[in-house]
């Protein structure tokens, strides 16, 4: 006799919330393909509509908008990276990495009451973009650019993981960025090992900052916005506070303009 609706509901949440499958489940490593391959079982059991209500919902993947609507009117970029671990490959992120001119893709807009970064450089490219769209505007009815100064510290592994190189040399020619320093941690020689706390303590970069932060009547709002790993952004704060003095310190973070968002490594990103 084969068993009830009722019974077949019951031992398919059992199954889905016992503790291994239910980790799995949560996982980046559960995808469709690989659900039904590990529980074959299910296949034909239930309509999909009512599976999908038994299986523990996902985090919702957030990607900062890498673009400024000032520069491109009715698009959006995302800037998307894929882990390289077949294990963990991110489903979210190879989804777009598969996506092909004309796909369609579901997403909605989420306004945040505070910095944050998903995606370390995807918040400055906007930021840049939008300066390029200021100057640009200027520029078309004969008025001089009025923007503070942007300094710009990017740190990578290796040379080959640096972001839009182009777009910041020529976001340097346009004054878009006052200054761009590179920190290479594992470089290809001869280029210089450094660290992000270590292009702050640099002569060039200290004066600069010492110039922005610690003048609180021309430069009241300057802010500076940090996003990494824990250890960078430790060493980074260290940094800060050795440039400039505890007065500067205190007026930047009392009033909010230290922004840090801090991520712990992981296996990859959804």
């Amino acid at each position: 006799m084969a068993p009830s609706r009722a019974t077949t509901l019951a031992g398919i949440e059992r199954l889905l919330s016992s503790a291994g499958v239910g980790a799995w489940l949560r996982s980046n490593a559960c995808t469709w393909p690989a659900f039904f391959a590990a529980l074959p079982g299910l296949c034909g059991v239930l309509p999909a509509e009512e599976l999908l209500q038994l299986i523990p919902l996902k985090k919702a993947r957030y990607y900062s908008i890498a673009s400024s609507p000032r520069r491109m009117v009715g698009l959006l970029d995302v800037l998307v990276g894929l882990s390289g671990d077949e294990a963990y490959p991110g489903q979210a992120s190879s989804f777009l990495h598969s996506a092909r001119t004309g796909d369609g893709v579901d997403f909605r807009i989420v306004r945040v009451p505070s910095f944050r970064l998903t995606w370390g450089f995807a918040p400055m490219r906007s930021f840049i973009q939008e300066r390029e769209a200021l100057i640009a505007e200027a520029v078309n009815v004969g008025a001089k650019p009025r923007l503070p100064p942007l300094v710009l510290v990017t740190g990578y592994r290796c040379e080959a993981e640096e972001l839009c190189t182009a777009e910041l040399d020529a976001a340097l020619a346009s004054g878009a960025v006052t200054e761009w320093h590179r920190a290479i941690s594992r470089p290809t020689p001869p280029i210089q090992k450094r660290y992000v706390q270590d292009v702050i303590r640099s002569p060039q970069v200290a004066a600069r900052l010492r110039k922005l932060l610690m003048d609180p009547i021309r430069y009241s709002d300057a802010a500076v916005y940090i996003c990494g790993g824990n250890d960078m952004a430790i060493g980074v704060a260290a940094a800060v506070r050795e440039v400039i003095d505890d007065e500067a310190w205190k007026r930047l973070d009392d009033a909010g303009r230290y922004h840090a968002e801090i991520f712990s490594p992981a296996k990859a990103s959804n």
